[in-house]
């Protein structure tokens, strides 16, 4: 089959771009979302730097392949490709992140093409492959995790390959998704009463939650707070018993009330030992999703001592 014209030279195509917006949209969520073992993703398909190298059609160069258009990705073309060719991205790392996935998608079309994703690894100064398949006609999406050592200097950088064995391969974009993992409210519990006799009759025990400023114990979402022994046992909250927020301890400070079935927890407590110090973990989230946690010590005796 004739071909059309198509560039063997390598060209270079650099924009650069000022995270400013991702790192923005970052500080807000950091400062409303954080989260034990809350992860946010903050998804970025502009490329600081790019350039193409391999053969592409002039008419549907390599610039188009990496248009920053994700979502208004056509079926037709965006750019031509024969045999082997080659698209470099590169992303300034934004701090505070923990890990990075990188999404790409492509239109193969119409006879088989083998795809290849690399990243580079600075730990050895060298291209390391993430994925390697040979795709049939059709469009394909599929996201690669970066290892660490991708992530350990700035920029990422990104190697895509194409080697399409008969015809064209209408090509592509790519999208890098970074992760930011935050830490948990950490809250101020107040357990009662601070003495647990095992052997007391009481309906529950009470737990006291208070967060530090910027936080506000209202969007507690009460069906989700549990409390944990250290032998690792859990119970949720009872929600049949009354959650309310006060001011507990007069300091000022709002917190919120919740309790938990007294009769289960000392059970979970049955095999402590007389007279012990017992750290009690109280976790939960917000309406938002957003994490808590705090811990309080109590005293646990046997009963027929000091029955409260």
């Amino acid at each position: 089959m004739k071909r059309l014209l198509v560039e063997f030279s390598k060209r270079m195509y650099m924009k650069t771009k000022f995270k400013m917006l991702c790192v923005f949209m970052f500080g807000i969520l950091a400062l409303s979302l954080p989260a034990s073992a809350n992860t946010l993703y903050v998804d970025d398909d502009t490329e600081d730097s790019y350039s193409c190298e391999g053969m592409f059609m002039p008419v549907y160069p390599c610039s188009n392949a990496v248009d920053e258009s994700w979502d208004g990705w056509p079926w037709y073309a965006e750019a031509y490709s024969g045999w082997t060719s080659y698209v470099y991205e590169e992303y300034i790392i934004p701090s505070g992140i923990s890990g990075a996935d990188w999404t790409f998608k492509v239109q193969i079309a119409p006879n088989p093409s083998k795809v290849e994703v690399w990243y580079w690894d600075y730990s050895s100064n060298s291209w390391d492959i993430l994925y390697s398949n040979l795709h049939s006609f059709g469009i394909y999406t599929f996201t690669v995790n970066i290892p660490s050592d991708g992530l350990t200097t700035s920029p990422l950088k990104i190697k895509t390959k194409t080697q399409n064995y008969i015809e064209v391969v209408d090509y592509f974009e790519g999208k890098v998704t970074w992760i930011y993992t935050i830490p948990a409210i950490t809250a101020t519990i107040d357990i009662d009463p601070n003495t647990l006799n095992l052997g007391s009759n009481g309906e529950w025990i009470t737990a006291y939650i208070e967060f530090p400023e910027g936080y506000d114990v209202n969007n507690i979402n009460v069906s989700k707070v549990n409390i944990t022994t250290p032998s690792g046992n859990s119970l949720l909250v009872d929600i049949s018993a009354p959650a309310t927020v006060g001011d507990y301890n007069s300091n000022g400070i709002p917190d919120m009330m919740v309790k938990f079935n007294r009769a289960t927890l000392a059970g979970y407590l049955s095999g402590t030992g007389t007279d012990s110090e017992v750290a009690l973990k109280v976790t939960g989230e917000l309406l938002d999703g957003t994490q808590f946690e705090g811990t309080d010590t109590v005293r646990v005796i046997k009963k027929g001592r000091n029955k409260i």
